[in-house]
């Protein structure tokens, strides 16, 4: 038991160390924020970020958990958003110190988690520590990965990292049921508890990892005698789904409910044009030093050798895991291949909207086939025919590297594939001198070097994807600049992304455009006729750029009796525009700053048919509450998104809460002084909370029980 427990501390600080050096340009720089080399935006900011601020100052101000969010799109629901970071634990941590810094702690300790769980697993399946070790530094570090975080897409990044715990759980599940053990429920509702927290981290990596594991589960379920088939694995199945949907019912519930009223709705496809062109598999055989993130195929030389090996050296088990990852690269293709077109109408396929992140299920298997190869390389006693077929092995595939290398190379000189030549040609070579030499070295020096080998190959790799600035650029201190007089608004519109999403969260502005990738269909309507672009298709910015580039004039129609219905009395940009009802502008930190004069208050009496309207002062806000002192008799409107969940109350008197202009909430007052009391209380969100706290009950139950 003690050699267990120092080969896991082993593992964990092997995981730890190999998680520096695949971030170390974060590590370098912690307090500043990573990007894509090429990239001027990250989600980081743009949502995360946002959210975590949005939460504390909620937290701080109000002394409530907010469950609506009005600082972007004039409102969304909060506690629907898989983004908000409410559900996932480690995030709270960001919500109590909202700055790049925590996110960044968040993120090594996520690699490294990723790295322990796909240890563990390893050695699960029988592997010693050396090829364990390498096989988890493999999955950590793999360049996907790592450029993802450079994205700033934070909870994929996070969810991924649970898929090896996902794969020890089923693991340890399967053992149960193939041995008839009495453990069976234990091991399958925490399975599903492990499923349904990846849900929570992010729902749109619930699908491949859960068909992972299953797909995994079914493969034991196939190689089991006959005495170990039969109902039980049905059963344990059952309860693994249950927990999972029990456990992810709190953000389940209420996120389904919010995506039938979205433009997301029915425009789902897991193939857009972000599939992964077949020319860049490749990159599999020539690393993408600088490459997009969401293309990237590359795993590491050293990690495909090593790969190739475990084929030579025809190690048993390898057949799950090789189509595995060809399923994988085949997914990425989308509907270009007939798995892609045939699997892509599945309920739930759809939630991966990006076809290309299924590399990450193809990343993983072939980590598992390079420590299986490693395995067979540091392996004590080899077999002589063994050898040969190691040797033969190594061979080929620095062979494969080198000529798809220069053939790449040849097919488009001076470009990347220059480098990736290069650098891959380099490992392999190294890698087969390793290989020619392991007979002579010590089996500790020979699994150290291998070790290092791998590290040094995915850092470098890693290192090229990776990049960190600082907060501070020039649109940012623009907006800064402005913080002072935007806070004495209700809300503002950018046509250009002016007013980015974390600055307008660090100084309390809310804004009527956003980036999000659920939008409520009734919102994108009004704000197209509103500012004049088309409201046809998907797209997670409001308003659409046509170029993807904010700056660009899109030309802008603006409607300012439209937006100021939105309480929108600033509109902010890069570039001029007009309407009837805009001041001219003053020029703020080289931005435009339009004053609307048809701006409404936040609620207004609506006193006659014919539309005339009288402003109505006394209103306080908080997210979940708004408090309006009214004297009717009318019509109360709020310039606030309707929603489900929104009730209202008149002299504590519960009342309708109607839809104004199909898009506002609204409610009828009678004559004389009230009080009327709008609350958030989404009946999706209490019942998937009570599901939720079932849920983690019944398993708290069965670990306490545990023999």
């Amino acid at each position: 038991m003690k050699g267990q427990a120092a080969r896991t501390v082993i593992l964990a600080g092997v995981a730890l160390g190999g998680a520096v050096g695949f971030l170390l340009p974060l590590v370098m720089r912690p307090a500043a924020v990573p990007f894509w080399r090429g990239a001027d935006y990250t989600d980081l900011l743009v949502a995360h970020l946002p959210s975590a601020v949005f939460l504390n100052h909620a937290l701080r101000t109000w002394r409530e958990i907010p469950l609506w969010n009005p600082t972007i799109l004039s409102g969304i629901p909060f506690a629907a958003d898989p983004l908000s970071g409410l559900w996932y634990p480690p995030l709270w941590l960001a919500a109590l110190a909202p700055y790049p810094l925590t996110f960044n702690i968040l993120t090594l300790l996520h690699i490294a988690w990723a790295g322990i769980g796909m240890g563990l697993f390893l050695r699960r399946l029988g592997l010693s520590l050396g090829p364990a070790l390498i096989g988890a530094l493999a999955f950590a570090g793999t360049p996907k990965l790592i450029g993802h975080v450079a994205l700033g897409h934070v909870s994929l990044v996070y969810a991924v990292s649970w898929t090896p715990w996902l794969l020890l759980s089923a693991e340890s599940l399967a053992d149960s049921l193939a041995s008839t053990r009495p453990d069976v429920l234990r091991k399958a509702a925490t399975a599903g508890a492990v499923l349904g927290l990846i849900f929570l981290t992010d729902p749109r990596w619930v699908m491949p990892s859960g068909l992972l594991a299953s797909l995994y589960v079914a493969a034991r379920w196939l190689s089991a005698p006959e005495g170990g088939r039969g109902a039980r694995w049905v059963i344990a199945a059952s309860i693994v789904g249950a927990t999972a949907l029990g456990t992810s019912a709190g953000l389940s519930l209420p996120l389904l409910e919010w995506l039938q009223l979205t433009t997301r709705a029915g425009s789902l496809s897991t193939v857009d044009s972000m599939a992964l062109p077949p020319a860049n598999l490749i990159g599999l055989l020539v690393p993408q030093y600088g490459g997009w993130p969401e293309w990237m195929v590359s795993v590491g030389t050293a990690v495909v050798f090593l790969a190739a090996i475990a084929l030579f050296a025809r190690t048993k088990g390898i057949i799950f895991w090789v189509f595995v990852a060809v399923a994988g690269w085949l997914l990425a293709l989308g509907e270009a291949t007939p798995l892609g077109l045939g699997l892509g109408g599945l309920p739930g396929f759809d939630l991966l909207r990006v076809p290309p992140r299924w590399l990450f299920v193809s990343a993983l298997a072939m980590a598992v086939l390079s420590a299986v190869g490693a395995g067979a390389v540091l392996r004590s006693t080899p077999d002589p025919t063994a050898t040969r077929r190691l040797r033969l092995g190594a061979f080929g595939a620095s062979a494969a590297v080198v000529a798809v290398g220069l053939g790449a190379y040849l097919l488009q000189p001076g470009s990347s594939p220059t480098l990736g030549l290069i650098a891959g040609g380099a490992v392999a070579l190294l890698a087969f001198v390793l290989v020619s030499l392991q007979s002579r070295l010590a089996p500790r020096l020979a699994a150290g070097l291998w070790i290092g080998l791998v590290i040094v190959d995915l850092s470098f790799l890693d290192a090229s994807l990776l990049v960190m600035r600082t907060e501070d650029d020039d649109k940012a201190c623009a907006a800064d600049s402005m913080a002072s007089e935007l806070a004495t608004v209700q809300r503002v519109f950018s046509p250009s992304y002016a007013i980015p999403q974390d600055k307008a969260a660090r100084h309390g502005i809310e804004l009527a455009d956003g980036v999000h990738p659920l939008q409520l269909r009734a919102y994108v309507d009004w704000m197209a006729d509103a500012t004049g672009f088309e409201a046809a298709g998907y797209s997670v910015t409001l308003p659409p750029f046509p170029t993807g580039d904010p700056k660009l004039d899109w030309g802008p129609k603006i409607d300012a009796e439209a937006l100021g219905m939105l309480a929108v009395d600033l509109i902010v940009t890069d570039y001029p525009v007009s309407a009837e009802g805009l001041r001219d502008p003053q020029s703020v930190g080289g931005l435009l700053v339009y004053a609307n004069s048809a701006a409404r208050p936040r609620a207004w009496l609506e006193t006659s048919a014919s539309g005339e309207w009288r402003e109505v002062d006394g209103i306080a806000r908080s997210p979940n509450r708004i408090v309006v002192e009214v004297e009717g008799l009318g019509r109360l409107v709020l310039s606030e998104v309707a929603y489900p969940g929104w009730t209202a109350e008149i002299g504590g008197r519960a009342v309708e809460v109607g839809l104004e202009d199909g898009l506002f909430r609204a409610v009828d007052v009678p004559a004389g002084e009230h009080t009327v009391l709008f609350e958030f209380r989404p009946t999706s969100l209490y019942a998937g909370l009570a599901l939720t706290i079932v849920s983690l009950g019944c398993l708290a139950f069965l670990w306490s029980r545990r023999a």
